[in-house]
């Protein structure tokens, strides 16, 4: 007759440490040192997260607006929301802006879009800036040396010229509400990630 002899092992961790025994006597205790593995935190996410959480921030910056002027009786009201798509090391920013103007003669709105779109190329991006202005947070992409390398396009059904020309800077309107006080700094960190990986260097404050 044969006997099948089972070994069952409790082990239990301390401070970075496992402690292992086991049932069979013949056995002593045994005493495994491990390290701790790294949190998921320290982690860099992927170009492809990067982007798809950028994306996800500026096109949240969607606001309703309502403006008006006793001075001059001009009444606005409106929405501006923002669209965001990457080319490989091109960043594309398309601003939709649909505006209701009250003609003061008529007491009627009439309805204008002015769009704008950005084609930034990451590698050439030398500073992101955020400045407050009333209720709205600019937002400001500046190339490098002040080249002009960034294509702006401008579209309107307003009486202003329809354009397309290169600049050296561009910027986004945010709504502050929008904004809590770490976002400017990990969006920046984001994009300044994306800018490195497409062979740019980032610009480092002298104080």
């Amino acid at each position: 007759m044969k006997f099948l002899i089972l070994s069952i092992i409790i082990c239990f961790s301390f401070e970075s440490t496992i402690y292992c025994q086991s049932n069979n006597k013949s056995k002593s205790k045994t005493k495994i040192k491990t390290e701790v593995s790294k949190t998921s935190s320290s982690i860099k996410p992927t170009e492809q997260e990067t982007k798809a959480w950028i994306k996800n921030k500026i096109e949240n910056f969607t606001s309703v607006y309502n403006e008006s002027s006793v001075e001059t009786h001009i009444g606005r009201y409106g929405t501006l929301k923002y669209e965001l798509e990457f080319q490989d090391c091109l960043m594309i920013i398309r601003k939709k802006d649909l505006l209701y103007y009250k003609n003061v003669f008529t007491n009627e709105y009439i309805k204008y879009f002015y769009n704008k779109t950005y084609e930034i190329p990451l590698k050439e991006i030398s500073e992101i800036q955020f400045s407050n202005n009333l209720n709205y947070t600019n937002m400001t992409f500046k190339i490098r040396s002040n080249e002009n390398l960034i294509k702006e396009k401008t579209s309107s059904d307003m009486p202003v010229a329809n354009q397309d020309e290169m600049v050296n800077l561009s910027n986004i309107s945010i709504p502050s509400r929008l904004l809590d006080k770490e976002l400017p700094s990990r969006i920046t960190k984001a994009i300044n990630y994306l800018m490195t990986l497409c062979g740019g260097k980032i610009t480092k404050e002298v104080f």
